[in-house]
C-alpha cells in the first residue's frame, strides 16, 4: 500500500469513527481491510466472514453492483469498496444501508478452514502455525488443540463469527445461512428490489471458486475428521456462534 493510500485509509477510518459515533458499531471490524464490502448502488453493506461463502457472495454482489462479470476472486475482494473508502455522501447514508451477513455451521466452518489453509502444503502466511502440513484426523486434532491453547483469534478464517461482525446479529437486515444460501439471498434481493431468481446461481459455488482448494466439502466430511474430543472443543470455543445463530451442538 502506498503512503498516499495508507493516509487516505487512516483519514477514512477516523471519519467513520466521527460519523458513526454512538451507532453501536465495532470499528475494529467496520474499518478493517477485509471486514465489510459496501455496494452503494445496491444500498447494501456485506459483512464478510472468512470460510462462510465470503468469496461467492462478494463476487455475486460485485457483479450485481457493476453489471459485468468479475474475472477473478481477487478482483471481487480487492476492488470492492471498504467503508473507509466511501465518499462523504455515501458514508452518511451507510447507517441506512441494507446490512447482510452470511454465517455457517461452526463444525463445518472450522474443518473447512483446516482443509483449505492448514492441511498438507499450507499456503504462505499459515506455515508458522502449529500443526501446519499435517494431514487427516490426527492433523485436525492437533489444529483444534492449537485453537484451544490460545490460537482461536490468530486468523480471521477460524475466528468465531460473532467476533467478526461490525454490529450485533439482531441489527442486521438479514442473517443468511450458508446451508440455505440461495433461498436466503433470494429474500435479500427481494428486500432491496431486485429479482430474487438471480440468487439461484448461489445454489452452487461461484464459478470463480470451482476447481479451487476453497471448495472443501467440509459439511460432508465431519464424521471422518471429528472425534468426540474435537467436537467438545469446538462446541466450547464457538459457543457464542452456536447460540447466536441457532446451530445445534
Amino acid at each position: 500500500m502506498s503512503t498516499t493510500s495508507r493516509f487516505a485509509r487512516v483519514i477514512g477510518q477516523a471519519r467513520n469513527r466521527f460519523l458513526f459515533a454512538g451507532q453501536g458499531y465495532t470499528f475494529r471490524n467496520l474499518n478493517s481491510s477485509d471486514g465489510v464490502a459496501v455496494f452503494p448502488k445496491l444500498g447494501l453493506a456485506f459483512n464478510r466472514i472468512r470460510k462462510s461463502a465470503n468469496t461467492s457472495v462478494t463476487a455475486f454482489l460485485t457483479e450485481l453492483e457493476r453489471g459485468v462479470q468479475i474475472e477473478s476472486a481477487h478482483d471481487a475482494k480487492v476492488e470492492s469498496i471498504r467503508p473507509y473508502a466511501l465518499s462523504w455522501t455515501d458514508a452518511r447514508r451507510f447507517p441506512q444501508f441494507y446490512s447482510l451477513v452470511v454465517v455457517r455451521e461452526p463444525y463445518a466452518r472450522v474443518l473447512s478452514a483446516w482443509l483449505n489453509k492448514m492441511e498438507g502444503d499450507a499456503p504462505r502466511g499459515f506455515r508458522h502455525f502449529p500443526g501446519h502440513g499435517l494431514t487427516g484426523p490426527e492433523g485436525f486434532e492437533a489444529f483444534l488443540a492449537f485453537l484451544d491453547q490460545g490460537g482461536l483469534h490468530s486468523k480471521r478464517h477460524w475466528t468465531p463469527q460473532v467476533d467478526l461482525m461490525f454490529q450485533p446479529a439482531e441489527r442486521f437486515s438479514r442473517v443468511a445461512r450458508l446451508e440455505r444460501l440461495a433461498d436466503d439471498m433470494a429474500g435479500c434481493l427481494a428486500d432491496i428490489g431486485l429479482d430474487p431468481v438471480l440468487a439461484q446461481s448461489l445454489a452452487q459455488p461461484h464459478r470463480l471458486e470451482v476447481g479451487t482448494k476453497k471448495i472443501t466439502g467440509a459439511a460432508n466430511r465431519l464424521d471422518g475428521y471429528y472425534s468426540a474430543k474435537g467436537r467438545a472443543i469446538v462446541a466450547r470455543l464457538y459457543r457464542a456462534d452456536f447460540d447466536t445463530f441457532g446451530y445445534p451442538t
